[in-house]
């Protein structure tokens, strides 16, 4: 009788602590003596023994367990460009060359040709004139004809191309900079660890994209003040750029995570569950 006594009152308080620990738990809610017996015996059955948890891992378990619904996180969209594409597009564009009857003093001196190409567009049209705007002097037919065939429609053309070769890549440099990423606070606290790595890795790479359209943007630029020199996207852009595959692996990283903590929300009864069960078997096990 003192033995059945003492067992008894064994069963009671530890499964008045495991009642204390799980509190919140409904299925818990009124756990006694009965339920730490059987828990016991389906313990001693099991083969193989389950393994003891960690600290971490009940750390983990804990926090699941107190775990409420948050509200739900959208996916990260980055639109990416397609950077083997537009190298292969801007190589070309580097290489090209334009037919006129070049003005050696202005395709030598691209900063005093592009004052000039700007002054002659001065003197046409609507400010059409005979006088130069400048120095005031005559502005001669003959010196005009030089000037309109070196900054001929193909050359004006070409940079016009170039332009908004240029404006493109700021484009896409502004869209991905001002890409936002989901604060760690939203998120579960088991996840909020995964998801600040796993967005400062995917700011990292959005980084060296734009970095690597920086360095076609100065190509294009210098292409734009050198017409007529035939450049190579080697001479300006630095080996080793990122080509966007990283990227698009990091933000399915994050994309990853935000699933994960959807899930949670999804089936939050479910993973509240899960944890106190495991935290009930191991309780029991010790």
């Amino acid at each position: 009788q003192k033995a059945d006594k003492a067992l008894d009152d064994f069963c009671i308080e530890k499964a008045k602590l495991i009642k204390e620990a799980l509190l919140g738990s409904a299925e818990h809610a009124n756990y006694d003596k009965r339920r730490f017996r059987q828990a016991i015996i389906q313990l001693k059955d099991m083969s193989p023994q389950p393994r003891p948890l960690s600290d971490k891992q009940k750390k983990s378990l804990r926090k699941q367990k107190e775990l409420k619904a948050k509200p739900s996180i959208y996916k990260v969209s980055v639109p990416i460009p397609d950077v083997g594409r537009l190298r292969s597009q801007i190589s070309t564009l580097l290489k090209r060359s334009i037919v006129s009857k070049v003005i050696d003093e202005l395709a030598g001196d691209p900063q005093v040709g592009a004052w000039v190409q700007q002054g002659l567009s001065l003197h046409k049209g609507e400010r059409e004139t005979d006088t130069c705007r400048f120095c005031g002097n005559e502005f001669s037919p003959q010196r005009r004809s030089e000037l309109e065939a070196h900054f001929n429609d193909a050359f004006a053309s070409f940079q016009r191309e170039i332009e908004q070769a240029i404006s493109g890549i700021e484009s896409q440099q502004q869209s991905m900079k001002a890409v936002e990423f989901p604060d760690a606070s939203r998120f579960y606290d088991h996840l909020a660890a995964d998801i600040k790595s796993a967005v400062e890795a995917a700011k990292q790479e959005i980084d060296s994209v734009i970095q690597t359209l920086g360095h076609f943007k100065d190509a294009l630029e210098g292409k734009k003040a050198n017409p007529f020199e035939v450049l190579t996207l080697e001479e300006v852009e630095p080996g080793g750029d990122s080509d966007g595959t990283s990227l698009r692996v990091a933000i399915e990283a994050v994309n990853s995570i935000i699933e994960k903590h959807e899930t949670v929300t999804k089936n939050l009864k479910k993973e509240i569950k899960g944890a106190c069960q495991a935290l009930e078997q191991d309780y029991v096990r010790e």
